[in-house]
């Protein structure tokens, strides 16, 4: 808006700016082309290239489009072009008609549009070289490098490190003052952005390592991050709790739990006596030092895990220090 407080002369504010000027013929693209929701993103990319920041009329797409694929339409085509405002025949509030798009004026331009351009515009948008087909299109970081997202990948790494380790440093702090937390995992540790600070809650299950308060043949804790001693009933000690850290750090690393099973009875043998997927199977674009780690900490014999979390928490700050490098 102007100083005076008044609205410019020109603006979409404005009726006879919402008109449009140009006219898109889409009748030529294969109907059950126009049905897929990976379609408009193109479409919008082709858009926005061809009108630039003239107002369009899109004629021949079905009347079903959703609320989403008009969504997806208009942010290829911001992103590609200046396209602000377009209307679809039939389909959007201002074009009930052809004539209510354009006002009842005669086009400036009519532009067909056929199956070779939206090929030509799903090719300029697609990195996917030689693929049949491109079943997801994402808009809106186009000037992201590849480089840029391995960055970001390492910084997000980092941080699940350094919050690991002050999780180790929590527990070792717990296991010194003779309490086994035992029921580790990733709802278990919270972390405050703003502050930065790294809580473990839940001592719901906890017990006193005294032998006298300690009895075996009791599981109580979460299955899937338990330890091989803790799933047979044993008596446990903070390196259970070790574990089932470690449990955590791969699922944060890799998104997906080292042990996986159907059933309990399968899930259990396999915590008790398979190696999970290594880490360089999974991310291996990780260093083989944190790899080292996980396998340690998983390991199924207890004395030959990390004995402390803070010797945990030292190996995961100098693997931090490695990558930073």
């Amino acid at each position: 808006c102007a100083l005076t407080g008044r609205a410019p002369l020109h603006g979409l504010h404005r009726d006879e700016h919402r008109k449009a000027t140009i006219v898109v013929d889409a009748s030529g693209v294969p109907r059950a082309l126009a049905g897929h929701d990976v379609f408009y993103p193109v479409l919008g990319t082709w858009l926005g290239l061809a009108v630039g920041r003239a107002v369009a009329a899109i004629v021949g797409l079905p009347s079903t489009v959703s609320r989403d694929q008009l969504k997806a339409l208009g942010a290829a085509a911001a992103t590609t072009g200046a396209v602000a405002l377009f209307h679809v025949v039939g389909v959007t509030p201002e074009a009930e008609t052809l004539e209510a798009a354009t006002g009842g004026a005669p086009p400036e331009r009519r532009i067909e549009l056929g199956a070779a351009d939206v090929r030509d515009a799903r090719d300029r948008l697609s990195t996917a070289r030689g693929a049949e087909r491109v079943d997801a299109v994402a808009v809106g970081s186009p000037h992201f490098s590849l480089a840029e997202f391995d960055d970001l990948v390492r910084l997000a790494t980092d941080k699940v490190l350094q919050i690991m380790s002050r999780a180790a440093a929590a527990l070792d702090y717990a296991h010194k003052e003779g309490v086994i937390h035992r029921d580790i995992k990733p709802a278990n540790i919270m972390y405050d952005d703003q502050a930065d600070d790294v809580k473990i809650t839940d001592f719901g299950v906890a017990r006193i390592t005294d032998s006298s308060k300690t009895k075996t043949g009791i599981v109580l804790g979460t299955p899937s991050y338990m330890s091989p001693e803790q799933l047979s009933g044993q008596r446990v000690t903070g390196r259970s709790d070790l574990f089932s850290l470690g449990v955590t750090l791969y699922q944060l690393l890799t998104g997906q739990l080292p042990f996986r099973a159907d059933s309990m009875a399968t899930l259990m043998f396999k915590i008790t006596n398979e190696a999970p997927t290594p880490l360089s199977a999974v991310r291996p674009d990780l260093p083989d030092t944190l790899g080292e780690i996980i396998d340690r900490v998983l390991d199924k014999d207890p004395d030959a895990r990390f004995q402390t979390g803070a010797e945990m928490a030292v190996a995961l700050r100098e693997c931090c220090t490695e990558m930073a490098a």
